[in-house]
């Protein structure tokens, strides 16, 4: 009868041991996900990638709510000057950039990565007696979306050089702004061989957020002075693409020039620094007409 005894405590504590390991478990696995279901319900994650920090475990997380996946019937042929940001298999929808604090499990903020792109159309006007006026820099919402590639060979983001030549990722993480801290990463929009262009996102470990950076730029349009704040430049800026040349920074400046397609030539020329007290980068955009 005492054995018999024995036999059931021991059994008894095996399974309450078992049952705490399950728990453990399970409580560990919600806590991994957890950040996740504060994600939009149809939400597609694409790239994580874990950025070293002061603050903590941080990690960020590359998002598209309302995802639309494609793969082109041409998928393995040669990219065209449109496909090279998004490749022939991708996904289309609006982009997210995420931090999350891993040991909480939580996400700390989110930031948009869209165009900016505008349309002019004509609309009646009621104040002119419903004529016809034109509108011009008219945010796109269609523009909002952006394409992210699933097989980035022959894309903006395939690394080309090295041991890696032929891989890549679009959250490649490098030290883009000169901080000597590799949190940042280009992300590529394309529509043409001359409509390409750039945006810096990453993690600023200043504020312990996800951040688009900003570019601040004096522009003198043959001789007419303006100031625009953008999130997008001409992708020779980052240098990321076999087909760019290279342009290193001299002495933390960036100097390059971007040419379009337009019926009176005119060159682009851009001088741009990183400011470390604003977190953004700041320059000059100088337009001129060329032979």
């Amino acid at each position: 009868m005492r054995t018999l005894v024995m036999v059931v405590i021991m059994a008894t504590g095996m399974v309450a041991a078992s049952v705490t390991v399950a728990a453990a478990e399970t409580a560990a696995s919600a806590k991994a996900i957890s950040w996740q279901r504060e994600l939009p319900k149809r939400a597609r994650v694409i790239e994580t990638v874990k950025v070293p920090s002061k603050h903590g475990q941080r990690c960020l997380v590359l998002w598209v709510a309302d995802p639309k996946e494609y793969r082109e019937e041409s998928y393995g042929d040669p990219l065209t000057c449109p496909e090279m940001a998004k490749g022939k298999h991708y996904i289309d929808g609006l982009v997210r950039l995420s931090l999350v604090d891993e040991r909480r499990s939580r996400i700390i903020n989110t930031v948009p990565i869209e165009n900016e792109r505008y349309i002019a159309y004509l609309f009646d006007n009621p104040a002119d007696g419903n004529k016809k006026t034109l509108a011009i820099d008219v945010p796109d919402p269609e523009n909002r979306k952006q394409s992210i590639p699933l097989d980035v060979t022959q894309t903006l983001y395939e690394v080309s050089r090295g041991k890696d030549k032929g891989k890549g990722r679009v959250m490649r993480m490098r030290d883009i702004n000169g901080d000597g801290l590799p949190n940042e990463f280009a992300f590529y929009t394309s529509e043409s061989c001359s409509d390409i262009y750039a945006a810096v996102a990453g993690y600023s470990e200043r504020t312990d957020k996800a951040i688009l950076y900003n570019f601040h730029l004096q522009v003198n349009d043959e001789g007419k002075i303006s100031t625009e704040d953008i999130h997008w430049v001409p992708a020779a800026f980052d240098n990321a693409s076999q087909w760019l040349e290279h342009i290193p920074p001299d002495k933390g400046v960036w100097r390059f020039t971007w040419r379009y397609p337009e019926e009176v030539p005119r060159e682009y020329r851009y001088e741009i620094r990183y400011d470390a007290a604003r977190e953004a980068f700041v320059g000059t955009e100088t337009i001129v007409r060329v032979p």
